[in-house]
């Protein structure tokens, strides 16, 4: 835990340094809030790494429109905390708009869409739901 502690410490920098280099609505910031976030997953703070991957899908939302791989992986970032906090219903539309941006982007054989249909079927295991599960990773 002590590293991950250190670990933040050295994001929040990164993020303070981001923010007087580039302002605040910058591909850098919104990286450093994502990265904060995932810091924030791993030590169990699940309420501060919602709202850091949420400031940074904002920030990317702004620069890049919607259809961006950033903003797909901050949308999976999100499904993810949600996953984590057992909001799996919430978890699972996250991951399932982040793979529509993936196929938008990528078309169907890609490894990031290969990636939110494992995630997907996470979570649909999570749910229960073993068969749509199986029909994901299959797929």
């Amino acid at each position: 835990k002590g590293k991950f502690v250190d670990c933040l410490f050295v994001r929040e920098r990164q993020l303070q340094a981001a923010k007087a280099i580039h302002g605040c609505d910058s591909p850098d910031v919104a990286m450093s809030l994502n990265n904060i976030g995932i810091v924030y997953n791993a030590l169990g703070k699940m309420d501060e790494a919602l709202a850091q991957h949420e400031e940074s899908l904002q920030i990317k939302l702004k620069i890049f429109g919607y259809n961006h791989p950033d903003v797909a992986k901050s949308l999976m970032g999100i499904a993810n905390v949600y996953q984590d906090l057992g909001k799996l219903d919430e978890a699972l539309a996250k991951h399932e708009e982040s793979l529509q941006i993936k196929l938008t982007i990528f078309g169907y054989n890609h490894p990031l869409v290969a990636t939110s249909l494992m995630n997907i079927g996470n979570v649909l295991a999570d749910l229960g739901k073993l068969d749509e599960a199986l029909a994901k990773y299959e797929e």
